[in-house]
């Protein structure tokens, strides 16, 4: 198997983190991998905000927390009452994915993301792509601006990122076969 299938077999979504933090170069060549993807029309109607601060990392969670906590859903509610909350699994890395309001971003920002956890895979690192983080927005409106998101754009999804803690992974992949016809 060639290298490129070799990364995309092995990438899987992590949810523990060791406190190692993530090299600045690795960072820049990760989230750079993102610009590589391919978008409709190059429009590039994407943002990436780049966030290795732990505090400001905490920050993110918390607000997370507060905003799944005041949501109706009951499932999310409990989710934020637990005493091991963090939004972001622990990760020292977290890279915001943002999108402008044209029809095609959103796949845009997918095959980015996409990018984004391959690269990271290839240099060692695990990734998990998060959607119910947008609670963070709730729980702290000012954070849009605090994470430079361009005032006309919202949020996408956020990518956890990090070395991978040793410990039993509890996460089963699982792929149907019948998802596929060759015809």
């Amino acid at each position: 198997m060639n290298d490129v299938l070799t990364v995309i077999s092995k990438r899987q979504s992590i949810r523990n983190y060791a406190d190692t933090p993530v090299k600045e170069e690795d960072l820049k060549a990760i989230a750079e991998a993102g610009i590589q993807a391919p978008n409709a029309m190059n429009k590039q109607g994407w943002h990436f905000s780049v966030v290795s601060s732990p505090a400001l990392i905490q920050k993110m969670s918390d607000a997370c927390q507060k905003g799944m906590a005041a949501c109706p859903v009951p499932m999310l509610q409990e989710k934020a009452a637990s005493p091991d909350f963090h939004a972001f699994f622990g990760a020292p890395a977290v890279i915001v994915v943002s999108i402008s309001d044209d029809k095609f971003s959103f796949f845009d920002a997918g095959a980015a993301t996409e990018n984004i956890c391959l690269a990271a895979k290839s240099l060692g690192y695990g990734t998990c792509v998060t959607a119910s983080t947008e609670f963070m927005f709730a729980g702290d409106p000012g954070l849009k601006a605090e994470l430079a998101i361009p005032e006309d754009y919202r949020f996408a999804c956020a990518i956890t990122l990090g070395s991978e803690a040793d410990g039993p992974d509890d996460h089963v992949r699982t792929r149907n076969a019948d998802v596929i016809s060759y015809l």
